[in-house]
Parts: C-alpha cells; sequence; structure tokens
C-alpha cells in the first residue's frame, strides 16, 4: 500500500516528531511511504533512516502572518500557484491514503478529496483562543477529510465546538513519545539549581515567564538557573529579541542560556533539576511527556493538553498560565522538598510510559490507515 504524508516544514519539534512516529510505524508495517514538504531540513535524513521516502514540493503553509486581509489574498495567491504542484505529486504518487499532517496544509486535504483518495488529517491544535468566525475558517477543511485524527481530547473539543458534525470521523489518539535508551540520570550538582524549557521561542509558549519567575525567586534569595533551547519560527525573532532584552533589563546574563535548538530533549533535561512548560494553547505539549520519562518533576500551565498529560500534585504541578509568581511558587516548593520532587518525578515517568507509549500510538495509526485504504475501493 502506498500513503503519502505531507507535512508543513522539515524541522524536528513536536508535530515532525509526531508524524516520523507515524511513519516508522506504517514503514514497518510494511507501506511504501512518500513525505513530501516544500523545503529539505533536519527530519528528511530522519525519515529515510526509517524507509521512507521524501520529496520537496512546493507549498504555502499558513502562519498568523496570514490572518489579516492582506495576508488572506496573498496566501490564495500562492495556494493557486501551488495547485498544479499538488496535483502532479498525486498523480504520480498514486497514493491509497494521504495524511495530511496539521491544519497548516488544508490545501491538500482538499487536493486528496478532488483525487478521489482517501485523507486522514492529523490535528495537533487546538486554537480555542481566536474568533469563532477565524475558527470555523482554519476547522471547515477537516469537513472534507474522511477521517480527522487528534492528538488529544483538548484538541477534539476546540474542532468540536465550531464543527460538531466533525464527530462521526473524528478518532482521538494519544501521541507516541519513545522512552529514551539510556536510564535517567540523576540532577547534576551544580552551583545552582537549573531550570530546563524546551519548545519553540514564541510568545504563546511563554518563555518570558519563565524568565519573569527567574527574577522573581532571585528576589527572594533562592537563585536559580534558566536553560532556553529553542529557536523561533521565520518572521519571528522579535520575540527572541524581547527575551534577551528582558534578560538584560533583569540583569540575568549569568543565569539564562539560550541553546538554540537542541536534540534530544533529553540532553536539557538531563543537566536539569525541573523542567517547565508554560504554553498557554498546547494541544498536548510532548516536552511534558519527554521531561517525564526523563524523571524530572514538570511545572505546566494549567490548560490544554497539560491538564491530560498531568495530574496536578501527582505527576507534575499545575500553574495558572502567564503568572511568573505561581511559576516562582511552584519552583520553590520543589526545590525545598526534595523527596516530593522525587516522588513526583517518578510517578510522572510511570504515567508517560503507560500513556504515550509508541507500540499502543504506532498499533492504532497502522489500523486506522488499513481502515482507510480498505475504503478507497468502494469511492
Amino acid at each position: 500500500m502506498r500513503v503519502l504524508v505531507t507535512n508543513p516544514g522539515a524541522d524536528v519539534y513536536g508535530s515532525d516528531l509526531q508524524m516520523l512516529e507515524s511513519v516508522t510505524a506504517l514503514t514497518g508495517a510494511g507501506f511504501d511511504v512518500l513525505v513530501v514538504s516544500p523545503e529539505a531540513g533536519p527530519l528528511t535524513a530522519r525519515l529515510t533512516e526509517v524507509g521512507a521516502r521524501t520529496e520537496v514540493v512546493r507549498f504555502p503553509v499558513i502562519r498568523r502572518a496570514y490572518l489579516s486581509p492582506t495576508g488572506l489574498v496573498r496566501l490564495g495567491l500562492e495556494v493557486l500557484r501551488a495547485g498544479p504542484a499538488l496535483r502532479s505529486t498525486l498523480r504520480s504518487a498514486r497514493p491509497d491514503v494521504v495524511y495530511v499532517n496539521t491544519t497548516t496544509i488544508p490545501w491538500w486535504i482538499l487536493a486528496a478529496r478532488a483525487a478521489r483518495v482517501p485523507v486522514l488529517c492529523h490535528v495537533h491544535e487546538a486554537e480555542d483562543a481566536d474568533p469563532g468566525p477565524v475558527r470555523r475558517l482554519m476547522a471547515a477543511p477537516l469537513t472534507a477529510a474522511d477521517r480527522v485524527l487528534f492528538i488529544s481530547l483538548t484538541a477534539e473539543r476546540a474542532a468540536l465546538e465550531v464543527l460538531p458534525r466533525l464527530r462521526r470521523r473524528s478518532v482521538v489518539i494519544l501521541n507516541g513519545v519513545p522512552e529514551r535508551p539510556d536510564p535517567p540520570v540523576s540532577p547534576p550538582s551544580g552551583p545552582h539549581p537549573r531550570l530546563g524549557f524546551v519548545s519553540r521561542l514564541s510568545e504563546r509558549k511563554a518563555q518570558h515567564v519563565a524568565i519573569a519567575a527567574v527574577d522573581i525567586l532571585r528576589r527572594r534569595g533562592r537563585t536559580v538557573e534558566l536553560e532556553l533551547a529553542g529557536t523561533v519560527y521565520p518572521g519571528n525573532e522579535a520575540y527572541e529579541e524581547r527575551l534577551r532584552r528582558d534578560v538584560r533589563d533583569h540583569g540575568l546574563e549569568d543565569l539564562v542560556t539560550f541553546s538554540g535548538y537542541v536534540a534530544p530533549s533529553a540532553a536539557v533535561f538531563d543537566r536539569s533539576d525541573v523542567a517547565l512548560s508554560l504554553s498557554t494553547r498546547d494541544a498536548l505539549g510532548n516536552v511534558v511527556v519527554e521531561a517525564q520519562l526523563a524523571e524530572r518533576p514538570v511545572v505546566a500551565a494549567g490548560v490544554g493538553g497539560h491538564l491530560e498529560s498531568i495530574v496536578d500534585g501527582e505527576t507534575g504541578l499545575h500553574v495558572p498560565p502567564g503568572d511568573p509568581d505561581a511559576v516562582a511558587d511552584a519552583v520553590e516548593s520543589l526545590l525545598a522538598d526534595p523527596a516530593r520532587a522525587r516522588q513526583i518525578a517518578l510517578a510522572g515517568r510511570e504515567s508517560a510510559r503507560e500513556l504515550f507509549g509508541v507500540r499502543r500510538y504506532g498499533d492504532r495509526v497502522v489500523a486506522l490507515v488499513r481502515e482507510l485504504a480498505a475504503e478507497r475501493p468502494r469511492r
């Protein structure tokens, strides 16, 4: 069976890595998998390693910069220009199923539908803060998919709020997050406790809240270090400049480190005492699970997918979103009670292994794709 997977990029962040797990499961089950993206990148080699073919096909990807009248016009023109390339790819690949990774490339759903090929869209987003018309516009192409795979109940709920009729074709499969190949290691013994924060640098991920929490802790007499691992999307460089300015303004140059992209994430958590994940709108948040598998206590914003990956007080700590004082309080409580921090870390690891196992995830994705492929003769 042939599966055409379309991905909005070739980076190796959350949704990209989850797609890699899907492809690994599909190639392992004997599928011929072709992955297309608008650019080459570090993900390309990893896809080749698991037996997939890759190809660069130029097509636009929805970014927030397009969500304006002029931006939508520009996006429409780019979609029209990309149309022949999409049709040509579908004709040459002759897929049994098209697997569209994320709602940021909805034209692939429509192109597959026009080609009468069953289409699965994997939804990693949970956009519940935008106005209703914007949310409905973003979700509308999902109605053309044969199945909609959500990474969490949070993501499914956000879509069903604006398009209830998606319920009959929606499926929830929690992400599969690989366990680290080596056992977790003890936190390092440095001059100060260390906080690890792995994520794209963006306002919604709230690295600025972490910096403010470090400043609050220092003023309380509790000095901690913070490592920010991640890069910005092209066009969002102003946010990184803001973060670096915050560090300078608070005089935290010796305590806050910008590491850029780090892989695997466990490398950051291994040199940390506490992991942070303060995103205000994550549909799930793989880094929380990765930190739990590294046996680190996690302080996370108590919203979205974090409510599914963490039981507050048992497998991690929830804090109100955007509240640096609450983050400082949670970190201080863990550092003041190492036994409790250790108990939370151990419970978090067991929970992550049970809920987010790779084999469970892969088996369900393969079964779903087989089901869709079996429908093609009837189309």
